[in-house]
């Protein structure tokens, strides 16, 4: 196993993020260098996309 981050933008503010999970659970990190914030979200389910859940409670704290 290894650790990576992926990168990506929110309304033009990069991010970093990093994905996991296992046997009924799934849990994203992203954090926000520029804001010095950081969001984690957890689902009871595996295989989830969870992007677009990130991307509305994030959408908030990028502005």
């Amino acid at each position: 196993m290894c650790l990576s981050w992926f990168s990506g933008k929110l309304n033009g503010i990069r991010y970093y993020a990093h994905a996991g999970g296992g046997v009924d659970y799934y849990c994203e990190i992203r954090l926000n260098q520029e804001k010095g914030t950081g969001s984690v979200i957890f689902f009871k389910r595996t295989g989830m996309t969870d992007e677009r859940y990130f991307d509305k409670i994030d959408i908030f704290y990028f502005q």
